[in-house]
């Protein structure tokens, strides 16, 4: 539970990308915010001794999706940024699965 804690407190310190000039990217940041949201509050229910029923497979599609982005000239900074943002994720759902499996 002690890596979990430490994984969301880095996350934490992790700025959110602002929204790209592309709309398509800039729909794909909105929905990055609500899966936080969801992930993250998993997380944090789980450090409460919280039961929680978990979907591992939202975090790989939208990890999938990320790569339609790459290209984009304008928002490539952002684009990185995502990448980060969206790892740092990706490891507190792989922690998650180790807490449960």
């Amino acid at each position: 539970m002690e890596k979990l804690r430490k994984l969301i407190e880095e996350h934490k310190k992790i700025v959110l990308p602002i929204f790209p000039k592309d709309d398509m990217f800039a729909e794909w940041v909105e929905k990055l915010i609500e899966i936080d949201s969801y992930y993250i509050g998993l997380a944090i229910s789980i450090l409460n001794k919280g039961k929680v029923s978990i979907q591992y497979e939202h975090i790989e599609n939208f990890k999938n999706n990320l790569i339609e982005y790459k290209s984009l000239n304008e928002d490539v900074e952002i684009f990185i940024k995502c990448e980060k943002y969206l790892k740092s994720l990706e490891e507190i759902t792989i922690e998650i699965k180790n807490i449960y499996y």
